[in-house]
């Protein structure tokens, strides 16, 4: 390794070039004399500084910095810092690193699980979703939680609670978000040192949860006209919400964040734009008489363009495990007993039983509720004005 001392100047810094191949080039200030400069072959400049660190006999090499990173005279006075506190032997880059690691081990999983959401959740499919359900069933749990201080167990239990409601299917999605949400942390490099090991290592979805199993629940004729009374009786905008879905089979999403720009009242017909559908295309739903109806005795907000909205059209309806309790309780009463649990996806379900009871084909029935195969192209649109 070559080494030369002389005054360390911005014009040195213009002036530095890779060292040789397979060697290193440390250039030494004359004013600070434990302060330096080391080049690589690969070009990598950083301000360095010797000294012995720590009270211990031999000097040791702490990197300051990039060289572009921060100013010359910053660097320096650095050095002179480091220089300083190692002649009272202390070692300042242990030191900060020991602060860091107090730092991070404050770091909660929430906000770790916000960076999560903005760089990797919303970049995804089911972004909406996904995040739904982090912010529903993970942060109320586990966001103020120190991320050091979360175990296996912790998880364990979280997802236990969720299969134990029951919501087997639930418990999948969200013990899949947890796990990927670990895997992301320990592929980044900035996080790198928050956790050493996932704590869903070694827990098996299957064991804890039990198999996956497609739902096959179909609401009975009674209990469609029990959902639909008591969406009258929850009113705007969660009951109009529920009987779009049931006039409409479209997915919860699909329609409850859908916006006045996607309708066509002219040519009865709703078209979801390409990022709001499933498959990543453009989906046609044509509007029956009584869903025209439904839609034109809604509100229309002035500050928002969404239909279901508690906030002038601003955001979407979001709070959907409490408005299902809400319609849960309704529908008992018009029924006059519990019913066998369901979800809001078993609508979808129905509508597409009913179609086939119906005796629509199969492929017409498919694409009513957007499940055409792949490559398939309906344009439902002609279709209707034909």
């Amino acid at each position: 390794m070559s080494v030369v001392r002389r005054q360390i100047t911005n014009a040195t810094l213009k002036s530095l070039r890779p060292a040789p191949i397979g060697t290193r080039v440390e250039v030494f200030d004359s004013i600070v004399p434990q302060f330096g400069i080391r080049s690589t072959d690969r070009g990598v400049h950083s301000y360095i500084v010797k000294a012995r660190f720590g009270g211990s006999k031999n000097q040791a090499r702490r990197t300051i910095a990039r060289v572009g990173q921060i100013p010359l005279a910053e660097a320096r006075a650095k050095a002179k810092e480091w220089t300083e506190a190692a002649a009272l032997k202390r070692d300042p880059a242990e030191e900060a690193r020991k602060a860091k690691a107090a730092l991070d081990a404050r770091k909660t999983f929430g906000e770790l699980a916000e960076v999560f959401i903005a760089r990797h959740i919303r970049k995804q499919r089911r972004a909406a979703d996904s995040e739904r359900e982090i912010r529903n069933w993970v942060l109320p749990k586990l966001g103020k939680r120190p991320l050091a201080e979360i175990t296996r167990k912790d998880i364990a239990h979280l997802i236990g609670e969720i299969r134990d409601r029951p919501a087997p299917m639930l418990a999948h999605n969200v013990f899949g978000h947890i796990r990927r949400f670990y895997s992301w942390l320990l592929s980044q490099p900035e996080f790198e040192d928050l956790v050493a090991v996932s704590p869903c290592d070694r827990i098996k979805a299957k064991d804890l949860i039990g198999e996956k199993h497609h739902r096959q629940r179909v609401l009975k004729d009674e209990e469609l006209r029990a959902v639909w009374k008591a969406a009258d009786t929850l009113g705007y905008p969660w009951g109009y919400f529920y009987k779009l879905l049931l006039l409409t089979g479209c997915r919860k999403t699909e329609a409850s964040d859908a916006r006045w720009g996607e309708f066509d009242f002219k040519a009865r017909l709703w078209t979801i734009p390409p990022e709001r559908f499933k498959s990543d295309r453009v989906h046609l739903i044509p509007l029956s008489p009584d869903a025209a109806t439904l839609l034109a005795d809604m509100p229309r907000w002035t500050e928002g363009d969404f239909l279901f909205s508690t906030n002038q059209g601003r955001i979407p309806i979001n709070s959907f495990s409490k408005a299902k309790t809400r319609l849960d309780t309704l529908v008992a009463a018009e029924l006059g007993r519990v019913p066998e649990p369901w979800v809001i996806h078993d609508i979808r379900r129905t509508v597409r039983t009913r179609l086939s009871a119906l005796r629509i084909p199969s492929e017409v029935a498919e694409m009513v509720i957007g499940h055409s195969a792949q490559g398939t192209a309906c344009d439902l649109r002609s279709a209707q004005l034909s």
